[in-house]
């Protein structure tokens, strides 16, 4: 199972490989039984050639630690259900990428040891392999690649293309996560400042004369022994350009334009004028170009250009807004043979992906970008290819025993591109949400910590026996047992082929874009319990709240709710969210992303408080704004407690809903428009307690409190109790109002 644990309102499952029937959940604390059910199996799987059974304890959201017990078979380890179990893996992974820094001295403590480097290869590098021998230049920094301590362009532009994805999808939760990191980038977010220390390095790797060419590797000519960075002294070397990794270099120094600007917009144009420079390059020289790498005998990363150049594309144009950029990106999307595909496939998204086929990233952006002017058959079938692809890595996910989506498949680094296919389910999830994509991607990090066939994490330091030998120098060769942490092993090259011995690079090697990979998989559950938005992100604003904040009776939110008919993937928004109890109801029993809108700053402090105290940070949003401004084409349920006027002025908007689409008003119609349904309830006083009654009442005049001055001609027990509420449903496209009242339950 995952040893990392489980999130209190997601899917949990355990693979048990002897025969059994039944299973309970028990607190690991005093041995009581939570919960009792009967496993699903026996299912066969060739590749690992075993009959299993599979327990689903999904119902168990009760917060703790607990363990498995089977009868038969014995006890399982404790395992942890909380909001937290994704924290420390996400800290260490990231932090990953630090230890790993190339030109400096590092440091840090894991589980009570010290691991630390000094400063090293200060001399990096010489430049006798792009025509200017015994010359050098600076190329210091960066990140080490893999096991060894080479620095590569191609494979950073994986790894940094999607570390940055991972700022853009899940930024909310993560710009406030300290890494403990040095202040190597004033006034950055840590995630930010990490990433800012490999892009410094790549400013360095264009070449010296201007051209806009990018040099593939800065490497010695072979791979070094086992030794400590700071030991490895042979002259490294700018190698010859290429034109994958100058088309890597334009994409990846544009996302940095784009991300950075907000902390440092002159450094941003620096990297903007550095993508312009290489791209124009790339147009003027469209042959694809290899290094000459004769002379190396270190990582060769050697790939054509066509998937490279298609990244650049959407990257340049999502920074700029510039046409050129997009008619070159569209041009190329359409293209046949774009990238390394699967024979006979046609599709534009692929499920299994890595440094030798980037154009998932130029998808994903395309895709996802706000801005204008997008060819809609083009936006169509990119769209409907990544919908197919996510939902067949669903099935491959759920077919296969251990949750494992990658079809049977195993190469070197299989498992970089286990945790890869997460991006294709969450960028999926993020245009058409549905909860297969997110049980998938936990399925995926479950694998990654513990639900396999051999039962172990394959993160070092984190989860049930981590990896203690993996292929790395730096573990190798410093004075402790235990390997440095956080890092993710290839896997192996069947299903039972993984060798946990550190000559065996290729099961169990480390490398930047697996680990990236896996900074992705965990950047989407980590921190969630504090989501919410910094308070200075919540403005004063001048204009007052169309309408007085009165709370809707939570038993009338939960017939609104049934009146709108929720299913599975249903996009919610509630227009004047005010305390947030509609977004957190509809998401805490439909599993539905939920958005909530109010412009007034005390009800969005109320609401992001609420969200944060019922853990559904990862599916609700809140934030403040002018409703009458939004685009509300994302939804297809809306909730309103306006004013019939309100409601009146908002149709233009809500007219432009999907068809299908259902609008729910609590008490107030919408004139010119027939409701489907109209439902009147009155709350019923007697279900409740005295003393619960009176609490109610109470809390009710303390929002009134400061109208209840005003004569509304009604007591407040009056208005709470006695007051009859009206819900109002449409369908969109709505029928125009008929002249007769609609019919009414």
């Amino acid at each position: 199972m995952n040893s990392l644990g489980f999130l209190p309102g997601m899917q949990k499952k355990a693979t048990i490989i002897t025969k059994c029937s039944n299973f309970t959940v028990k607190k690991a604390a005093n041995n009581e039984t939570v919960y009792s059910g009967k496993v699903t199996g026996p299912l066969h799987q060739d590749d690992v050639n075993q009959d299993v059974w599979i327990a689903n304890f999904s119902k168990v959201k009760e917060k703790g630690k607990f363990y498995l017990d089977i009868p038969g078979v014995g006890r399982s380890s404790d395992f942890e259900i909380g909001d937290k179990v994704y924290d420390f893996a996400f800290y260490t992974a990231m932090r990953g990428f630090y230890l790993w820094r190339c030109g400096t001295a590092v440091e840090g403590e894991h589980n009570g040891l010290h691991y630390a480097h000094a400063p090293c290869h200060m001399q990096d590098g010489y430049q006798d392999y792009i025509g200017i021998e015994n010359s050098k230049r600076d190329g210091t920094g960066g990140w080490h690649d893999a096991g060894d301590y080479g620095k590569y362009t191609v494979n950073a532009g994986a790894t940094v293309g999607v570390l940055f994805l991972a700022w853009d999808h899940f930024q909310d939760h993560l710009k406030n996560v300290s890494l403990d990191i040095p202040d190597t980038a004033p006034g950055y977010p840590d995630f930010l400042k990490e990433l800012k220390w490999e892009t410094d390095w790549l400013l360095k790797m264009q070449y010296p004369d201007g051209s806009g060419k990018v040099s593939h590797k800065l490497t010695r000519l072979n791979f070094s022994p086992f030794i400590m960075p700071e030991k490895d002294s042979e002259k490294r070397y700018f190698t010859d350009w290429s034109s994958a990794a100058t088309a890597d270099f334009a994409a990846m120094l544009a996302m940095a334009a784009r991300y950075f600007k907000p902390y440092d917009a002159k450094y941003a144009q620096t990297c903007l004028q550095a993508a312009t420079k290489s791209y124009t390059f790339l147009t003027n020289n469209p042959d694809n170009k290899r290094p000459n790498l004769r002379a190396f005998r270190t990582g060769g990363y050697q790939t054509s250009d066509t998937d490279d150049r298609l990244w650049a594309t959407a990257e340049m144009w999502e920074t700029t807004g510039e046409a050129k950029y997009l008619k070159d990106f569209e041009a190329r999307a359409v293209a046949a043979g774009t990238g390394r595909k699967r024979s006979g496939s046609t599709s534009k998204i692929d499920e299994n992906w890595d440094w030798g086929n980037v154009r998932n990233l130029g998808m994903f952006t395309y895709l996802l970008s706000e801005k204008k002017g997008k060819n809609a058959d083009i936006l169509k079938d990119v769209r409907g290819d990544l919908l197919s692809t996510a939902d067949a890595i669903v099935a491959k996910g759920n077919k296969d025993v251990y949750g494992r989506a990658l079809n049977g498949r195993y190469y070197w680094g299989c498992n970089g591109a286990v945790a890869r296919q997460t991006l294709v389910l969450q960028v999926a999830n993020k245009i058409s949400p549905k909860p297969d994509y997110v049980n998938t991607t936990l399925d995926i990090a479950g694998h990654l910590f513990g639900r396999n066939y051999y039962g172990r994490s394959y993160v070092t330091g984190l989860g049930h026996q981590p990896p203690l030998n993996p292929h790395d120098r730096r573990s190798g060769a410093d004075d402790i047992k235990e390997p440095w942490p956080g890092y993710l092993v290839g896997g192996g090259h069947s299903a039972r082929g993984w060798k946990d011995v550190q000559k065996d690079y290729r099961t169990n090697e480390i490398a930047i874009n697996w680990q990236a990979a896996l900074v992705y998989v965990l950047a989407g559950f980590a921190n969630t319990h504090t989501s919410a938005p910094a308070d200075d992100n919540i403005q004063v604003t001048e204009r007052e709240p169309d309408v007085i904040f009165v709370p809707t009776p939570q038993v009338v939110v939960d017939k609104m709710l049934e009146m709108a008919e929720i299913k599975t993937g249903d996009v919610l928004y509630d227009l004047g969210c005010g305390d947030g109890r509609i977004v957190v109801t509809a998401t805490k029993r439909y599993g539905i992303k939920t958005f909530g809108f109010d412009i007034d700053p005390k009800r969005v402090r109320e609401s992001l408080a609420n969200v944060k105290s019922n853990k559904v940070g990862h599916l609700v949003t809140i934030k403040q704004a002018d409703i009458f401004t939004l685009d509300l084409r994302e939804a297809n349920v809306v909730t309103l407690y306006l004013l019939p006027e309100l409601n009146v002025k908002l149709m233009p908007q809500l007219a432009q809903l999907k068809p299908g689409s259902r609008i729910v008003s609590h008490d107030f119609d919408m004139r010119g428009a027939k409701p489907v349904q109209v439902y009147h309830m009155k709350l019923a006083r007697e279900k409740d307690s005295k003393e619960d009654n009176e609490d109610k009442e109470d809390n009710f005049r303390g929002i009134f409190e400061e109208f209840l001055e005003e004569d509304f001609g009604e007591t407040v027990e009056d208005i709470f109790w006695d007051k009859k509420h009206a819900i109002y449903k449409w369908i969109v496209p709505w029928e125009k109002e008929a002249t007769t009242p609609p019919n009414q339950e």
